[in-house]
């Protein structure tokens, strides 16, 4: 789907500030397109750290299949700026999958307070031990991991808390993801999640894991 020129767009989406710690992410809506970039207004409040030259991700679900990565270049009030770089699938992967005997744990996100409290504090409602697990041959990878769900549980395009914890090992490793593309199956459901925040550490000891792997 390419955003026409200078034609009044009136497109929902989520603005994403991609981070390792935290996740920062507000409804917003595609105004125009002019030349090489994008203005946005948005719904909510975006973090002051966002500044120019901050890359961000403009994400309008599965449905419409549209997802939009730009460089915030200006923000004024509730409008945005971005230079335009370009649209990539919504249900793309950029790394290799390793089956690696990790246990995934998840749970829908609830609002932007859910991902904060997740990420910064580790606080989770209702606790993790509560959260469905999915099957344990999941694959993961740098940018995002494939798990197997129940075929009656409803993922759409939301995102996801994610409780990750690896063999013989009790250190829980907290993440945020998307869900990309969902598979059906006879019983169950193939999801792929893209990983939107991740706590620090846990993409190296899942690298160091996976080489260990024979």
């Amino acid at each position: 789907m390419l955003l026409p020129l200078h034609t009044a767009l009136d497109i929902e989406v989520d603005v994403i500030v991609p981070g390792r710690d935290a996740l920062q992410m507000v409804r917003g809506v595609i105004l125009l397109r002019t030349g090489s970039g994008l203005i946005v207004q948005l719904a909510g409040r975006l973090s002051p750290s966002a500044e120019p030259g901050q890359r961000l991700i403009l994400d309008a679900g599965r449905a419409r299949g549209l997802r939009i990565k730009g460089t915030l270049i200006e923000r004024s009030g509730s409008l945005l700026t971005l230079s335009y770089g370009g649209e990539v699938s919504s249900d793309a992967r950029t790394s290799t999958r390793f089956r690696i005997g990790a246990e995934v744990r998840y749970h829908p996100c609830t609002g932007e307070t859910s991902f904060q409290r997740w990420m910064e504090e580790g606080v989770a409602l209702p606790p993790v031990s509560q959260w469905a697990t999915a099957r344990p041959d999941a694959e993961m990878g740098l940018s995002g991991l494939w798990m197997e769900v129940p075929a009656s549980l409803t993922l759409d395009d939301g995102q996801l808390l994610l409780a990750l914890q690896f063999p013989a090992n009790p250190r829980v490793w907290r993440l945020v993801g998307r869900v990309a593309r969902v598979t059906p199956c006879d019983t169950t459901q193939g999801v792929g999640v893209e990983f939107l925040a991740v706590e620090e550490g846990a993409l190296e000891e899942l690298v160091r894991r996976a080489l260990s792997v024979p």
